[in-house]
C-alpha cells in the first residue's frame, strides 16, 4: 500500500513538473533566442534553378529564376550546447539544451518573400537540414517550422584533421540509405578550388535574415555567427549527394558535379539567433 501511494505521488509530482517545464519552455521560447557553437564546413554549391524552385514554397522567389543554376550553401558538422536564452531568473534553466548533435543544413540565400502586396528581401531560406537529435528537430518544427528530419550521422571531429592527408569522413543516412557522403581536409588548399566558391557568396547566407514558414505564418529569424571572432580556414570537401537526399524533389547538380572536390571553408564560432518578425499569411 506505501509503495503503491509513494508511486502515486511520484507519477503526480513528474506531471505537475513537466506541466510547469512546458509553460515556462513556451514563455522562454516566445522569446525566440537561442545560443550555440558550430563546428562545421560551409560548401557552395551550384543547383538547376528548376529543380531548386520545387524545393522552395511557392511565395519564395529566386533572385535570378532564369539563370540555369542558384547557389545552394551546405552547412555540415556538430552543433554543441544550443539552448534557449531566457529571463534572468531562467538563465540556469535550459529545458531545450542539447549537448552535442550532428546537423546539416541545406541553405538558399538571395531570396525574395511576396506577402500580399510586399515583396522582402534578400532573405535565406533553411530548405532541409537533417538532425541526429530528435529535441532539436521537435523544437525547431514545433516553434518556427524548420523542415529537420531525422538522420543516422557519423562523423569524426574536424579538430582530428591535422593535415591534407588525414580527412575528416562523414556519412548521413536514413533508413539504411546512404543520403550524404562527405570527406573533409583542412588546411592548405589549392586556392584555384575557391574560385567558386568566393567567401563572399557563403557570407550572404549568413547575414541575411532566415524566413521560415510555420503554420499560417511567415517567421524571421536574425542569426549572428560572430563573424569578427568567428575561426575561419579554407578547405576541401569530396562531397556526393545520393538521390534520397532531396526527398521527392529530383535534384541533380550541374556545374560543380557532385563527387568533386569543392571549395569551401570550416568555420567554428559561437552563434546567437532571435526571432525579429512574425508575418501572419492574408488568405
Amino acid at each position: 500500500m506505501q509503495r503503491a501511494l509513494a508511486a502515486l505521488i511520484a507519477a503526480l509530482f513528474f506531471s505537475l513538473t513537466q506541466s510547469a517545464d512546458a509553460d515556462l519552455l513556451e514563455r522562454i521560447a516566445g522569446n525566440g533566442e537561442m545560443v550555440g557553437q558550430f563546428d562545421g564546413v560551409l560548401v557552395p554549391v551550384d543547383l538547376p534553378t528548376e529543380s531548386l524552385a520545387d524545393l522552395l514554397p511557392p511565395q519564395l522567389k529566386l533572385e535570378r529564376p532564369r539563370a540555369q543554376s542558384t547557389l545552394a550553401v551546405l552547412a555540415i558538422g556538430i552543433q554543441r550546447d544550443v539552448h534557449f536564452v531566457g529571463q534572468k531568473k531562467y538563465l540556469k534553466y535550459r529545458p531545450s539544451e542539447t549537448k552535442k548533435y550532428h546537423e546539416v543544413i541545406v541553405a538558399v540565400p538571395n531570396l525574395y518573400l511576396e506577402v500580399g502586396d510586399e515583396i522582402i528581401g534578400p532573405v535565406t531560406h533553411y530548405a532541409l537540414l537533417y538532425l541526429n537529435s530528435q529535441k532539436a528537430i521537435d523544437l525547431g518544427k514545433n516553434f518556427w517550422g524548420y523542415p529537420k528530419f531525422a538522420a543516422e550521422m557519423t562523423g569524426g571531429e574536424l579538430a582530428d584533421a591535422d593535415s591534407l592527408d588525414d580527412p575528416v569522413n562523414y556519412l548521413v543516412k536514413a533508413d539504411d540509405a546512404p543520403l550524404l557522403e562527405a570527406a573533409f581536409r583542412i588546411g592548405d588548399v589549392d586556392p584555384a578550388m575557391h574560385k567558386a566558391g568566393a567567401f563572399e557568396e557563403v557570407e550572404a547566407m549568413l547575414k541575411q535574415p532566415v524566413v521560415l514558414k510555420h503554420d499560417e505564418s511567415w517567421m524571421f529569424k536574425e542569426f549572428d555567427w560572430n563573424l569578427d571572432e568567428a575561426s575561419l580556414s579554407p578547405a576541401s570537401s569530396d562531397l556526393k549527394l545520393h538521390q534520397g537526399f532531396w526527398g521527392e524533389v529530383q535534384i541533380e547538380a550541374k556545374r560543380q558535379a557532385l563527387g568533386e572536390q569543392l571549395g569551401s571553408f570550416r568555420m567554428q564560432t559561437r552563434w546567437r539567433s532571435r526571432q525579429i518578425e512574425q508575418i501572419k499569411e492574408t488568405p
